[in-house]
């Protein structure tokens, strides 16, 4: 939808706060190397024993869904018309946060700070782009 109607501006802002918040997830984890609950770093790979780190803070999965259904709201914001069509939108993707941060959860691959952390991290992050770039102005349509 993005490329089709050529709307630059939204596709290179996705871009910017996608790879932007997957290197701050990166510099966070080596930050805080943070231990995943209850994981192994060592992978048995024909008998060789392989040590892979693998930190926990902030959850990466989380961060990046996060950013993509900010970037829905936001879409469907300046689109859509319909309050109520609104407000189903803004449930569904608040459900699919949720959903994103609790499966890792139950998954065992992150603690429950993990996850909020890496909401409120991607929510900020987002928002603080948005902010920027329109105190900046940028448009390219």
């Amino acid at each position: 939808m993005v490329v089709y109607k050529k709307n630059w501006y939204n596709g290179i802002f996705y871009l910017t706060v996608t790879f932007s918040g997957i290197v701050i997830n990166l510099l966070l984890k080596i930050m805080f190397m943070k231990e995943r609950p209850g994981e192994s770093h060592t992978i048995e790979f024909f008998n060789y024993s392989l040590n892979i780190p693998s930190y926990s803070f902030p959850s990466g999965h989380t961060m990046r869904a996060v950013i993509l259904c900010c970037f829905i709201l936001y879409l469907s914001y300046i689109t859509i018309k319909n309050n109520n069509l609104k407000v189903m939108v803004y449930s569904i993707i608040v459900l699919l946060i949720l959903g994103v941060a609790i499966s890792r959860i139950m998954l065992g691959a992150h603690f429950l700070s993990d996850t909020i952390a890496a909401i409120s991290i991607s929510i900020s992050w987002f928002c603080f782009l948005i902010l920027l770039s329109s105190k900046l102005r940028i448009r390219i349509d």
